[in-house]
């Protein structure tokens, strides 16, 4: 699996950071293999990792994503509404 890093953006005013890639030759991504395949490119350790949007290709193995990355767990819940967060948390379990 091949991941390529299209978009990378401080974004200042919202405190968070945007990322936007792609990725190669995959079959059945989910959302947590995806943050862990962010967090081994990009080399994070202690952020919070949201997967916003998740994309596949019709007719090729190809998925496009877009995450934002936190600091702080507190900024992340006061700008991404619940269900996203109850959504992580459920896949979890």
């Amino acid at each position: 699996m091949v991941i390529e890093v299209i978009y990378d953006n401080e974004n200042l005013l919202l405190k968070r950071r945007e990322i936007k890639c792609n990725f190669y030759d995959v079959k059945n991504l989910k959302k947590e293999n995806a943050i862990t395949l962010i967090k081994d490119k990009l080399k994070i350790t202690d952020k919070i990792i949201i997967p916003i949007n998740l994309k596949n290709s019709t007719g090729s193995n190809t998925m496009s994503g877009t995450f934002y990355i936190y600091d702080d767990k507190q900024i992340a819940e006061k700008q991404i509404n619940q269900h996203v967060f109850s959504r992580l948390i459920k896949d979890d379990k």
